[in-house]
């Protein structure tokens, strides 16, 4: 499963990798993220709303 926002970065994806057991329940295996910013003119500030990023979530 993947989904595509454009609402708080130019780019962002998330994939899910997930399980269904024979009785339907799902479990989530694992999340990736990527995120593009576009071009950056201060890098290091970029980063730094990177890492505080998911706390916004």
């Amino acid at each position: 499963m993947a989904t595509i926002s454009t609402t708080s970065s130019p780019f962002a994806i998330a994939v899910l990798e997930v399980a269904v057991d024979d009785k339907g329940a799902v479990r989530v295996l694992s999340v990736d993220m990527a995120i593009g910013c576009g071009p950056q003119i201060n890098p290091g500030g970029s980063a730094l709303s990177l890492k505080v990023a998911p706390s916004w979530v």
